[in-house]
């Protein structure tokens, strides 16, 4: 006679594989959002760059701010906005505009974050050299 499998049998199993599913989709959430962070910081970085090189060539201020979810790179003689990136919605940017001369050098040093859940990745602006500094 052949025995098949009890009722109660299969909701334990099906209960099992829904709690480790759970459990793993919860921790690779977590790692994509540490992803996300890591380009959004690279990306960041590279829009201050591009902020620096802008007012080098063109030989005009130009200013990289930010009002928490969407940073922009501004020519301040022109008043026109030259490039703007939204940042996703879990990501939050914290810290003062920075405005680049045509020496390479910001008016100002500065250090930007970009928080999200417990994570953070720190940008700096030296003031005496101009570097922009991922940590």
């Amino acid at each position: 006679m052949k025995k098949a499998i009890a009722l109660p049998e299969m909701l334990v199993t099906m209960s099992i594989i829904a709690v480790i599913t759970a459990i793993g989709l919860f921790g690779f959430r977590y790692i994509l959002f540490g992803l996300s962070l890591n380009n959004e910081a690279e990306l960041l970085q590279h829009y201050m760059k591009n902020a620096q090189s802008t007012a080098d060539i063109y030989g005009r201020n130009v200013t990289w701010e930010h009002d928490g979810h969407v940073y922009k790179i501004i020519d301040l003689e022109k008043g026109l906005v030259l490039k703007e990136r939204r940042v996703p919605e879990h990501v939050l940017i914290q810290g003062p505009s920075v405005t680049f001369s045509e020496q390479l050098r910001p008016d100002k040093g500065a250090t930007v974050l970009l928080v999200s859940k417990n994570k953070s990745r720190k940008i700096t602006v030296d003031p005496s050299t101009g570097r922009i500094k991922l940590w």
